[in-house]
């Protein structure tokens, strides 16, 4: 995502900066793919992330991708279906997850 969408990760930035009274304590990255967001924005201004994809391959990279990041909490493989919340997030980040959605899940979303 990194160097397919760096306006994106600036995007992202520039919005979680525009939220006044957001408490920079703990974030969880949902369908977190390679942890690009994580990697890049969200590590640096969180004390904590925790991540999950349902994907198996995703959570290796991001594991890969993640090492030697202090801030990274859990990372997960779950559906967000099945994700537990053990505790509270002042930020949940989704993006480019409603693919991980069946047809009928994605109707009662709606």
């Amino acid at each position: 995502m990194a160097k397919a969408n760096p306006k994106a990760l600036d995007q992202l930035k520039r919005f979680l900066e525009s939220l006044a009274s957001l408490r920079y304590e703990s974030a969880l990255e949902v369908a977190c793919g390679a942890a690009h967001c994580t990697k890049m924005v969200l590590s640096k201004k969180f004390y904590k992330i925790d991540l999950f994809d349902e994907s198996q391959g995703a959570v290796t990279d991001a594991l890969k991708n993640l090492k030697g990041v202090e801030t990274v909490g859990q990372v997960t493989k779950s559906r967000m279906q099945d994700y537990t919340f053990d505790e509270k997030y002042n930020c949940i980040l989704l993006r480019y997850c409603v693919g991980y959605l069946t047809d009928d899940e994605l109707v009662q979303f709606i």
